[in-house]
């Protein structure tokens, strides 16, 4: 196994390598020394710090027990003054295939173009240019594998040479596998495209109960809307799927066209299996699951609608 650069600033090096053992031995030196110096780690990741600028360093790992040590990384630090902050980086499942991810990445520069990098942290990939010509300051990188295996990200301007501080390792959201009982294997939006509910996964999801015939409903449905497009604005995983209680396809389907986020189709036999699940007795109803479907929180709709309940029910959602 060898490492892999995956971060540095004025004084500290991170390097990264395939994350297949245990224990691991690790090496290091100046190019300009004659002994190594040993570590043992039981991390495939490691932050040296007290690195001189423009001085050469060697690294070298392998699994505890092994016989010998593949090649070095040779890494000739930077002087570095100002380094830009890392990018931040929302990952989310492709609606179609869980299989394939796509990252939102976003920066502070001042200057285009920008270059945006990310690696896939198997140990084996090196980084990829995701543009190398953004002229502003965030990007959607779509169709990246998920492998359940971390990924990083840098940017850097094109006036500049040294690339910003690394976001990573984020690891991307699993397919929640079980919505597709929960809820239905496939959802749509109100533009028509099927989506797979699988692809939910790491987010928080709010089930929204209502009907165009219920005046209370069409009160409380804007606020949705905009609690919805707010929480999309701050880069906060979250999806609300309708579950409708109309009392036809074209009453559903004049209600849903104006409506950002899924539903349950209405003539799937979901639908009304759900309104049965949940003991709905009155609309509207608004619900928090988690990606296994399990009830966060059955009464969401009294709850105020900011990012401080948000960030609430995603530590409930997802605390391990």
């Amino acid at each position: 196994m060898r490492p892999v650069l995956l971060d540095y600033d004025m004084s500290t090096v991170t390097i990264f390598w395939a994350n297949e053992g245990s224990e691991y031995d690790v090496q290091w030196k100046k190019s300009t020394d004659v002994e190594w110096t040993h570590l043992s780690l039981k991390s495939s990741l490691m932050k040296k710090k007290n690195i001189e600028a423009d001085t050469m360093y060697h690294f070298r790992v392998k699994a505890a027990g092994a016989d010998s040590y593949d090649e070095p990384l040779e890494w000739t630090h930077p002087s570095v003054n100002a380094q830009p902050d890392a990018p931040t980086v929302v990952m989310e499942i492709m609606p179609n295939d869980v299989q394939l991810l796509s990252a939102t990445v976003q920066w502070s520069g001042s200057s285009g173009p920008y270059e945006v990098q990310y690696l896939l942290m198997d140990g084996k990939s090196d980084w990829v240019t995701a543009t190398s010509a953004a002229n502003s300051t965030a990007i959607k990188k779509k169709n990246l594998p998920n492998h359940a295996v971390p990924y990083a990200f840098r940017w850097r301007s094109a006036s500049m040479s040294i690339w910003s501080r690394a976001a990573g390792p984020i690891l991307p959201p699993a397919p929640a596998l079980a919505l597709s009982r929960a809820l239905a294997p496939t959802l749509v939006s109100s533009s028509g495209s099927s989506i797979s509910s699988a692809s939910l996964g790491g987010k928080v999801i709010g089930l929204y109960f209502s009907a165009h015939w219920c005046g209370p409903c069409r009160q409380f449905t804007p606020m949705l809307a905009q609690f919805y497009h707010t929480m999309k604005q701050l880069g906060k995983p979250f999806e609300v799927v309708f579950v409708s209680a109309d009392r036809s396809q074209s009453d559903f389907d004049g209600y849903f066209r104006d409506m950002p986020w899924l539903a349950v189709p209405y003539a799937s036999d979901e639908r009304e299996e759900i309104e049965a699940r949940h003991e709905i007795r009155g609309i509207p109803t608004f619900k928090i699951l988690n990606a296994q479907g399990t009830i966060i929180d059955a009464d969401a709709r009294q709850r105020p609608m900011n990012a401080a309940q948000f960030d609430q029910w995603y530590a409930r959602c997802y605390s391990s």
